[in-house]
């Protein structure tokens, strides 16, 4: 995708632009012909300006592309034209069915709560119009943040207080209440209309229905009930199966590791269960860790270092073939790879023998792309990122606070907690957060370091300087182990057929490539429709799913201390800035013996293709950097809980599934008889979007579009910023 601004920016944009766009202010003032000649010789898909367009650039710009979809961002101005009085062509000429279209296309599904950035109003030549607004806002005390489907809320007077995405307000308002406006559009205007224009692009590259369901106007009426066969029984699958069962689809789960509920050793399980008895939903999980400003440059660089070298996230143990790579050593063992097999790299242990050392060089290869990918994303796609983040976010708030009202025997014994304490240990730091939060509007009080120790009584003992201050925000805790196990019972109860100890090693196609079956070491399961969940371990299953390859790990690690007298009521979020373990979770969670525990978690290490691949080194200091937040925090409970020792006993840790978009996955492909869904990279989003990923499950299986079909679609960020590298196997087979 290539972008082309034509509008005068407020301040020069290029620090937050980067990737495919031309920023071309002077193109703003230009006459039609050579603004024609502009967009005949840059070619750009989107064009996002402030002026008015005649006919001859439209008609230009379209004979130069005339089989690329294309789009244009007006960004503050009418519909009906721009300040000098000049009508605009491409808005004049439009009728009302291009323009209904156009609407149908660029907005999302009335259902989510995904803003709608793209509101298409016209078509002309071929080319949509959308219109993003450049309101005045202002961001001082007392402001409050978007509501759930994201529009901003007004003050008294009724005017937007803060819109991120409008012209600021430099000396507040003159006499008369009019807004002092200066010349040229803000940066959050023009980070905004480049998104929705990136949004609308997208939509337009995927497929007007999902795979193998191009006859399908809704759900078919069949003559049995249809058939799910999920794979994975991590939490995102398991709701997404409650979700199927409930519309009527008959439930089958495959799943590597042991029944959740039969208490194995935390390591025999995934990422749901083997990690602390404790998740925790808030507006803003999953942030994406991108840098977002030109000012960012240790964002870039985290996979660079490793967590002794200025915090760094490297934590392998290995980052590529030893010398001796061809000599057979104490490495993990595996099958050797089949170098014929399609796909990306297997993400299991590394093989022993001949195929050792190529093996070895092709995950270092796959690392490595992996690392430019995460480096490529410019600030503007950043932020978009993150928006779109947030607002599936939003939806999952609504989502979850309805199924606690319908079905309120699932979170009956969950230590189920409202209301999130954020506490920062600098005063600059929630500043910072204050502003981030109202702007997402999560905020529901704010409080000053005495108020906290006032209002939270097992924070009184924390040791001074602790804490600057804290702010209260939506959101919720439960205990994960015992929500999975209601889960599970409840699926059972409904028919559904659990199958654990039952890894998945292959899917089988058919010889037109649509899915119609999932081997196992019992046989080969059948189902009309497939939902593939595997969470960070895709094993053999990466060969045959090829955007499982886009996944690699981020450590999670967890250790509990003792929930004592008066206890914590509120789980906390703690910013510790410069601190190894900058943002950490304390959770109310149960530990294996049912008491009421403090489980205090945190993690920035990435594992790379294998998530097995830790040095012990970097663990230990990762989980010495959560003993120290503990011990400020609640320097009783961490003696009472028997000080550093007693912190190991609990010692626990995970690999999430993590994506160098930051984006979670969602891709679908044709089966014998119905779709094969993808779910998973989605790091520590997984729990919170859990429902809205099952409502897009839902959605896909009756052959109708929802938005995170097409923003977690894994071949967005590549659309934009080029294509992947090649496959490390084929580039060797080549040679």
């Amino acid at each position: 995708m290539r972008f082309l601004i034509i509008c005068s920016a407020t301040e020069p944009p290029d620090g937050v632009l980067g990737g495919p766009v031309l920023y071309r202010p002077d193109l703003g003032t230009a006459d039609d012909v050579t603004l024609a000649e502009a967009l005949r010789a840059e070619r750009p898909h989107a064009l996002v300006t402030d002026r008015a367009l005649g006919p001859d650039p439209l008609r230009e710009w379209r004979r130069a592309m005339p089989d690329d979809p294309v789009v244009i961002v007006r960004c503050g101005r009418s519909r009906d034209g721009d300040p000098t009085g000049r009508p605009d062509h491409a808005t004049a000429t439009a009728t009302a069915a291009e323009t209904a279209t156009a609407a149908e296309t660029a907005t999302t599904d009335a259902t989510t709560d995904v803003p709608r950035d793209a509101d298409a109003h016209a078509v002309a030549y071929g080319v949509p119009v959308l219109s993003v607004a450049a309101a005045p806002v202002t961001d001082g005390p007392g402001t409050r943040g978007p509501d759930e489907a994201g529009v901003p809320l007004p003050d008294a007077t009724g005017a937007p207080i803060i819109d991120a995405t409008g012209v600021r307000i430099p000396d507040g308002l003159p006499d008369g209440g009019a807004p002092v406006i200066p010349p040229g559009i803000a940066e959050e205007t023009l980070v905004r209309a480049l998104g929705a224009a990136e949004r609308f692009l997208q939509r337009r590259a995927r497929p007007a229905r999902p795979p193998g369901t191009a006859s399908r106007t809704g759900p078919r009426p069949p003559t049995r009930p249809e058939t799910v066969l999920l794979v994975g029984a991590g939490v995102v699958n398991l709701v997404t199966a409650q979700r199927l069962r409930s519309a009527g689809y008959e439930v089958s789960v495959v799943e590597a590791g042991p029944d959740p509920r039969a208490g194995a050793p935390w390591h025999a399980y995934g990422t749901s269960r083997g990690g602390g008895n404790a998740r925790m939903f808030t507006l803003t999980e999953m942030d994406d860790y991108h840098a977002k400003s030109p000012s960012d440059t240790a964002s870039p660089s985290v996979f660079d270092r490793t967590p002794d070298d200025d915090c760094g996230w490297d934590v392998r143990r290995r980052t590529g073939p030893a010398p001796d790579a061809t000599a057979p050593g104490p490495l993990p063992t595996g099958p050797a790879p089949d170098a014929t097999a399609p796909g990306p790299l297997p993400t299991g242990p590394l093989p022993t023998g001949p195929a050792r050392a190529e093996e070895a060089a092709a995950r270092a290869d796959a690392e490595t792309a992996w690392v430019r990918d995460f480096k490529s994303v410019p600030p503007w796609l950043a932020r978009t990122y993150n928006e779109d983040i947030f607002a599936l976010n939003r939806r999952g708030e609504r989502l979850w606070r309805r199924w606690i009202d319908t079905r309120p025997d699932l979170f009956a014994d969950v230590r189920l907690s409202h209301g999130i304490l954020r506490l920062y240990e600098d005063a600059g730091h929630l500043e910072e957060s204050a502003r981030r939060q109202d702007h997402v509007g999560a905020t529901l009080a704010r409080y000053g370091s005495e108020e906290v120790r006032e209002r939270f009584p097992a924070l009184a003992g924390a040791v001074p300087g602790a804490y600057a201050g804290g702010i209260m925000v939506r959101g919720f805790t439960l205990t994960v182990h015992d929500f999975l196990a209601a889960l599970l019972d409840s699926l059972q109860a409904g028919g559904a057929r659990l199958h654990f100890d039952c890894r998945a090693d292959r899917i089988l196609r058919t010889r037109h490539g649509d899915v119609s079956g999932v081997v196992t070491p019992y046989g080969v399961h059948r189902a009309d429709h497939y939902v593939v969940s595997p969470g960070v371990t895709g094993g053999a299953l990466a060969r045959d799913v090829g955007a499982l390859g886009q996944v690699q790990g981020v450590l999670g690690c967890w250790a509990s201390l003792p929930d004592l007298a008066p206890g914590l009521g509120h789980s906390l979020k703690v910013g510790r800035r410069g601190h190894l373990t900058e943002d950490a979770n304390i959770t109310l969670g149960r530990d294996e013996t049912g008491d009421r525990v403090l489980i205090v978690g945190s993690g920035y290490g990435w594992t790379g293709g294998d998530p097995e691949n830790i040095d012990e080194r970097h663990l230990d200091l990762v989980h010495a950097a959560l003993a120290d937040t503990a011990r400020r925090l609640f320097p009783a409970a961490y003696e009472a809980g028997g000080g550093e020792e007693g912190l190991r006993a609990s010692r626990r840790h995970c690999v999430r599934p993590w994506t160098a978009t930051n984006l979670g996955l969602f891709d679908l492909a044709p089966a014998e008889d119905g779709v094969m869904v993808l779910t998973g990279g989605h790091n520590t989003g997984g729990f919170a979007q859990a429902p809205v990923i099952a409502e897009a499950v839902l959605s896909a299986l009756r052959g109708l579009y929802h938005p995170m079909h097409t923003l977690y679609h894994p071949d967005r960020g590549h659309r934009v910023l080029g294509p992947p590298a090649p496959d490390p196997r084929e580039r060797q087979a080549s040679q």
